[in-house]
């Protein structure tokens, strides 16, 4: 992971008070989609963020090694109608960052410095999460971010004499190739 701060926001995160801000890239399949968890409208990397303050959540994994798939979650609040229009757009594979930065104020939409990717991945699923609080009823489109693909994605297969004999009785050639993996040379390339 890429670790190099800003001087402003390493100034704002070494201070006594933070004002954080997590800003959000999605590439949505109507286009990209630029916002962040504060007020106002934020100009970053050539962009207009639109700020959605306390109308989304965002739950981050922490930091393994291996081979094992880490998520990030990002819930948006809306309307029923709103988050029932994009529940089923096609995001699989699409990408997304999320940054981290801090402003100069309180619910502020001034950056100290240029945000930190914190997050990269490719959006997973959507789903319709229904907060029902007694008179209130929130809903929210909850988008995963996976890391990368896991190790079972990237499966294998393998074809014995077994296999080849149970499928064509009689047929003996599968006995022959299974010495062909031993007895092959290791380099494509011609000894000179």
């Amino acid at each position: 992971m890429n670790r190099d701060m800003s001087a402003g926001l390493l100034a704002s995160v070494s201070a006594d008070i933070l004002f954080p801000v997590l800003l959000v890239r999605l590439d949505w399949p109507s286009g990209e989609v630029f916002f962040h968890t504060s007020r106002g409208t934020i100009s970053f990397d050539a962009h207009s963020w639109t700020g959605v303050w306390s109308m989304a959540s965002f739950s981050a994994p922490g930091e393994t090694f291996g081979l094992g798939v880490t998520n990030a979650i990002i819930s948006l609040i809306g309307s029923f109608d709103a988050v029932m229009d994009h529940k089923d757009e096609v995001v699989k594979n699409r990408a997304g960052t999320i940054y981290l930065g801090s402003t100069s104020e309180r619910n502020g939409n001034t950056l100290t410095g240029a945000p930190l990717a914190i997050f990269a991945g490719n959006m997973d699923a959507t789903k319709v999460v229904v907060n029902d609080d007694g008179p209130n009823v929130n809903y929210a489109l909850e988008l995963t971010l996976g890391s990368g693909t896991g190790a079972r994605a990237n499966a294998s297969f393998s074809h014995t004499a077994e296999d080849q004999a149970s499928k064509f009785p009689g047929d003996t050639s599968g006995r022959h190739v299974q010495f062909a993996g031993p007895n092959a040379r290791n380099s494509p390339w011609p000894n000179t």
